[in-house]
C-alpha cells in the first residue's frame, strides 16, 4: 500500500469541515496562567485572612465578616470541586476524591474552622488538581506551608 503524500499548503487550519470547536476537548489558549486564576485568588485571600486573623489587624474581622470572607475564598476554588462531587454522586459514585473533599471541607466550616477549610481546597486540589510536574511540586511546597501555617495557628492557643 502507497502511502499518499500530503502538502502542508493544502491543509486548512480553519476549516471547520477538519475541525469543530466543539467536539468535547480542551483547545486551550495557550496560557496556562489562567488555570491557575481560581487558585492564586483564595490563596492570597486566605494569607490575607490568617494574618489578619493572627495579627488582630482589623478588629471587626470577626463574626459575620469573617464568615463572609472566607466563604468567598472558598468558591472559586470549591464550588467546582462541590460540582464534581455532585455529579459523581449522580452517577453512583460516592467515594470520589471531589466528594470526600467537599465533606471535609465543608465540615471545617460546620465547626468554625473556616480557615483549615480553604486551605485544604486549595493546597490540596486547587494547585495540584492535574497530574503534572509542575502542579506535583506545588503540592509538595505547598504540605509544606500548610504545616508552617498550621504551627503558627497553634502558636496562638492558650497552653495553660
Amino acid at each position: 500500500m502507497k502511502k499518499k503524500k500530503v502538502n502542508l499548503r493544502d491543509l486548512k487550519p480553519n476549516s471547520e469541515e477538519q475541525h469543530s470547536h466543539d467536539d468535547g476537548h480542551d483547545h486551550g489558549d495557550g496560557s496556562a496562567f489562567k488555570t491557575y486564576i481560581p487558585a492564586i485568588i483564595s490563596f492570597t485571600m486566605l494569607i490575607v485572612g490568617i494574618a489578619v486573623d493572627y495579627f488582630d489587624a482589623i478588629p471587626q474581622f470577626e463574626g459575620w465578616i469573617r464568615i463572609v470572607w472566607y466563604t468567598v475564598a472558598y468558591i472559586p476554588v470549591g464550588f467546582p470541586v462541590i460540582k464534581e462531587g455532585w455529579k459523581s454522586i449522580k452517577k453512583g459514585d460516592v467515594f470520589t476524591e471531589f466528594f470526600l473533599m467537599s465533606i471535609a471541607t465543608i465540615g471545617a466550616f460546620v465547626i468554625g474552622e473556616y480557615p483549615e477549610g480553604v486551605k485544604v481546597i486549595v493546597f490540596i486540589l486547587g494547585l495540584s488538581g492535574l497530574a503534572t510536574m509542575r502542579k506535583a511540586v506545588f503540592a509538595d511546597l505547598n504540605v509544606a506551608l500548610l504545616a508552617i501555617l498550621n504551627a503558627v495557628r497553634l502558636q496562638r492557643l492558650p497552653w495553660d
